[in-house]
């Protein structure tokens, strides 16, 4: 068991503690959370296109040849650009061919199944551009999961991006799928049929034959296009964007089914542009930045970044495809991509940030006898000189180790980012701050955001001007929040979707009549309108004395504990709090090599060596420093299996599946308060 210590003061998160009553609406209709708002400055022009298409054909005239994407390639040296001309070309020949050969018209839905690439981009600029609903489906799931979504949206047209993804749709084509029970079902088998199937990479198929499409066929001059002319077929495309309005319906858009049955959410035009506009405003992303975007579009946030960079026209750079037959992510060629692709903004869920963050500390831990403390001594002294430098002068010792400490970190600096990187953004789950303030201590500056997809799928965000550690920022320009009795955050604006897709009851229950979306995040919101998110309502553990006690927050901390892959906190109306915790292989391993030179080491022995055991226990007690003593973790399990999307514990966006994680380890747990 983790040892007692005296607390510590926590952290200071740089927030001014004035607590808005609750009841009370914040809003900040001039300005939002833009860097212009501290001084006078001309105020951008808003978006005064109908839709998301049309902004992006202006655009595309615009910026000519500039470059609209850039895709890397696992072949040292070699990318693959995309002009703004070019990509205007290919989104019209797309939606062409989606007009004249498959009859699609406005309103109709349209589904993308692939994991990020620039044809997912262009396909969905095409769907728009014909007033079509673009019904985004995650590479991950399964194909009963994906089932689902395409009948409770109704597409029967698919694009999907190899054979892996195409067997999934044979399998929902050939034999009836278990839809779950829901508002407008009562579960059970039904067939689907396919009318169109579209693929980005070469496949094989006979059951689909007449009905399979190829991608690069599409795009091909004079392929589908009935001999008419390049230029004249992007003109008919943009002249169908032109009829689309900003209250028609752009997308539907699913959440993850963390806690039951996936919702489709509604997004029209108007709340894309309403909220892009400020985007612009905030300075999040800008015109040239080359953008790293590796995050899956299906997601709303991912989503967000691909059309702010559209609306601002900044480069979008996407990962290397690592198979052609199967979509995979590898974390490793992961951050091969960022050091090559030298990005200026990197957009990312917490987790990725909590790898690389205990990834350097792994490294440095690993480190020589000699280098190790120079490397930790840099990392502690490089910020805090170089902001006193900014108040006052240095001394002749501290300016020779702000040299010096300044090279080592700048090393390290450039070995995970390159050395165009401006800042990261933060968005999809809570950050914990020692991330942020680790990375601060890089010289890399993380402006965390919050939203949820009915949100479109923001509501705030920090900016480079003001950065509040600890907080999601203040809201953006338009976005109304004020807090219900119980803490929910509670949000309006034309941001805010218009409801769930064939889910009336639950879009009148998350809705109120007055425009009110209920959040389901319980938030604080200080003097200067940041705003802080605790925890989400569903997820709050009431213990057996009757404290309320935020899992994800104490889950956070245990993420950034270098040995520690994955973590969930249990103890609903328990006397004490219990963890599971999954081990970072990679860290994990190294340590072990460098502890046990002379034995086999694997994770399974790992995880019941006492000398592991021995070394988390002091990690978790220099995290309780920082909590009260009912948020600590009294016993621990360690697991051998990690908590990954494959086996289901995690959500297509890394967020904890809970519900599925305690049901699989219920008997664990029971183990853990019985010891």
């Amino acid at each position: 068991m983790p040892k007692d210590k005296p607390k510590k003061e926590p952290l200071s998160n740089d927030i001014v503690k004035d607590l808005r009553p609750k009841g009370s609406i914040l809003t900040n209709s001039r300005w939002g959370n833009s860097d212009c708002s501290d001084y006078d400055a001309p105020r951008p022009d808003p978006i005064s296109q109908s839709s998301l298409c049309g902004r992006f054909f202006d655009q595309a005239a615009s910026g000519a040849e500039r470059v609209f994407s850039t895709t890397l390639s696992l072949d040292e040296g070699k990318t693959q650009k995309l002009t703004w001309t070019e990509a205007a070309v290919e989104v019209a020949r797309v939606a062409f061919f989606l007009k004249e050969k498959l009859g699609v018209k406005k309103g109709d839905r349209v589904a993308i199944l692939s994991y990020t690439r620039a044809e997912w981009a262009i396909t969905d600029l095409a769907i728009l551009s014909l007033g079509a609903v673009s019904t985004p489906i995650y590479h991950s799931l399964t194909d009963s999961e994906a089932a689902y979504v395409l009948w409770n949206s109704q597409a029967d047209i698919v694009f999907c991006e190899n054979q892996a993804q195409l067997e999934k749709l044979a399998e929902i084509d050939s034999s009836p799928s278990e839809i779950p029970s829901n508002e407008i079902f009562a579960g059970g088998e039904v067939q689907l049929s396919i009318k169109a199937l579209i693929a980005y990479e070469e496949v094989e198929s006979e059951q689909f034959q007449a009905r399979l499409y190829s991608f690069k066929d599409i795009i091909n001059s004079g392929r589908y296009s009935n001999a008419v002319e390049t230029s004249e077929i992007v003109e008919i495309i943009r002249k169908e964007a032109s009829q689309v309005q900003r209250d028609d319906l752009a997308s539907i858009v699913y959440t993850s089914g963390t806690t039951g049955v996936p919702k489709g959410v509604m997004q029209t035009h108007e709340n894309h542009l309403s909220l892009l506009e400020g985007l612009i405003l905030s300075g999040l992303i800008g015109s040239g930045n080359g953008i790293f975007l590796f995050l899956p579009l299906a997601h709303s946030f991912a989503r967000f970044i691909f059309y702010g960079a559209m609306v601002t026209g900044g480069d979008l750079i996407f990962p290397a495809i690592i198979s052609r037959k199967e979509s995979e992510f590898d974390a490793k060629q992961l951050f091969s991509d960022i050091r090559e692709s030298n990005p200026t903004i990197l957009p990312s869920v917490p987790r990725i940030y909590e790898k690389v963050m205990t990834a350097i500390q792994g490294k440095t831990s690993a480190a020589g006898f000699l280098r190790r403390p120079v490397v930790s001594w840099a990392i502690d002294t490089w910020q805090p000189l170089t902001k006193k430098n900014q108040e006052a002068k240095l001394n002749f010792l501290e300016r020779i180790s702000h040299k010096i400490s300044g090279k080592i970190v700048s090393k390290i600096k450039r070995s995970v980012f390159g050395t165009n990187l401006s800042h990261c953004v933060s968005g999809g789950a809570p950050l914990d701050e020692k991330v942020s303030r680790f990375f601060d201590s890089l010289g890399i500056v993380i402006l965390e955001g919050y939203g949820l997809t009915e949100t479109t799928p923001a509501l705030s965000a920090n900016s480079l001007l003001k950065n509040a550690y600890g907080s999601v920022g203040r809201v953006f320009k338009g976005v109304e929040v004020k807090l219900a009795a119980d803490g929910e955050l509670l949000a309006r604006g034309p941001n805010v979707a218009i409801g769930y897709n064939r889910m009336p009851k639950a879009t009148a229950k998350a809705w109120s009549e007055d425009g009110w979306f209920s959040t389901g995040d319980i938030a604080e919101i200080d003097a200067e309108g940041f705003i802080r998110i605790t925890d989400r309502k569903k997820d709050l553990i009431v213990n057996a004395g009757g404290k309320n006690i935020a899992p994800q927050k104490i889950e956070g901390k245990l993420k950034t504990i270098p040995y520690v892959s994955q973590a969930l906190v249990f103890g609903d109306r328990k006397p004490y709090l219990v963890g599971l915790l999954t081990l970072d292989s990679e860290n994990t391993l190294a340590w072990a090599k460098r502890t046990f030179p002379n034995q086999d080491n694997d994770l399974k022995s790992l995880s019941e060596n006492p000398k592991l055991r021995e070394l988390l226990d002091d990690e978790i007690t220099i995290i309780h420093e920082d909590l009260a003593s009912y948020e600590e973790i009294k016993r621990y399990r360690i697991l051998v299996e990690d908590f990954t999307i494959e086996n289901g514990l995690l959500s297509p966006t890394l967020k904890l599946k809970r519900k599925k994680v305690v049901e699989k380890y219920l008997d664990t747990i029971e183990g853990i308060y019985r010891a």
